[in-house]
């Protein structure tokens, strides 16, 4: 496998990559307790692998699972107002930020809204049961808060052969606009020729334009897509990882200028996320983000989109390709030398 030229990612951009830009941050003050946060992500996540910890076969050599890894699973969601119980809202953006300690890697993966995966429904008795569909509806399946991410994690889990997580974080898109607007704006060009101009205050985001975009703007500019359109999914993933990109990097700018700034960045991020993340978990992975490094890459995965019978965007991953991911990702190859 080709090596790529790594990039030292800043501290605060991890921490951002992990909790939505804000909580690890003020986290960093709770350093007692890391041990305790090491023991409980050990602890926690979903079932690992069925050959975790085993040497498993994979086009003629010998791989071995990465028991270090800590995954976590970051959600963006379609709604307008602060989480509520009881609400039907979709994960529209998903992303798997995977921390790799053992090596100090840090890999970012976006799964489609649109992906076909098995997945638990939570009925409102109390009972569950299973379906199939689009990944975003495991958010809506749940109970608006805490469960819904746990089932978007399930989900997630299953798609990749049961790969553990430990953690989530889902941020509301409604807090797109005052998260944009508590960084002072955030600089894209206009990467799709969508017609931004019959959104309520959006007729400059015009094709080609570089603009510094307001909280208006930049709530349109994520959550906005076609209606019609069988790629509007993956034309706006696009736009979402310009977005944040750019993001990361007016985080970086606010850390060099002055790191204080990131309190207020925190206090209009704090309502419109839910975490399972305790101090304790946050104060670890803060440590462990002092040694990571990122290769500037937000991975995707590749598959068959295609229309239902009621025309709505279907996408089937390239198993082959997930397995090569899988593989190169949570994987390491292990030396002839100490094969069984």
């Amino acid at each position: 496998m080709e090596e790529k030229t790594r990039k030292k990612l800043p501290l605060a951009v991890r921490l951002l990559l992990i909790l939505l830009v804000i909580t690890a941050l003020l986290c960093l003050t709770v350093l007692g307790l890391w041990l305790h946060g090491r023991s409980t992500l050990d602890s926690g996540g979903t079932p690992a692998l069925e050959d975790e910890g085993e040497i498993i076969s994979y086009q003629g050599k010998e791989y071995r699972y990465c028991e270090d890894i800590i995954n976590i699973v970051l959600m963006g969601i379609d709604a307008d107002g602060l989480p509520t119980a009881g609400s039907r809202d979709q994960a529209d953006a998903i992303l798997l930020a995977s921390l790799r300690p053992d090596d100090g890697q840090l890999t970012l993966t976006a799964i489609s809204r649109d992906t076909m995966c098995d997945m638990t429904v939570l009925h409102e008795d109390g009972t569950t049961g299973l379906t199939h569909g689009q990944l975003a509806l495991s958010y809506a399946y749940g109970d608006g808060l805490h469960e819904s991410c746990r089932l978007t994690c399930e989900a997630v889990s299953g798609l990749f052969y049961g790969l553990p997580i430990h953690g989530y974080g889902a941020f509301y898109m409604s807090g797109i606009g005052p998260l944009n607007d508590a960084v002072g704006g955030v600089t894209v060009t206009v990467i799709e020729d969508f017609p931004f101009s019959v959104v309520p205050g959006c007729k400059d985001l015009v094709h080609g334009k570089t603009m510094k975009l307001n909280g208006v703007q930049a709530k349109a500019y994520v959550q906005v897509r076609s209606e019609t359109a069988t790629n509007a999914n993956e034309t706006r993933m696009l736009r979402q990882k310009q977005y944040l990109t750019a993001l990361i990097a007016r985080c970086m700018e606010l850390v060099q200028e002055d790191p204080t700034q990131l309190l207020g960045v925190y206090n209009a991020a704090m309502p419109y996320l839910l975490t399972d993340l305790s101090f304790s978990r946050i104060a670890y992975l803060a440590g462990e983000a002092l040694d990571l490094s990122f290769d500037g890459e937000i991975h995707t995965l590749p598959g068959t989109l295609a229309l239902n019978d009621e025309n709505q965007a279907e996408l089937t991953l390239d198993q082959a390709a997930v397995l090569d991911w899988m593989i190169s990702t949570f994987y390491e190859e292990v030396p002839a030398e100490v094969q069984p």
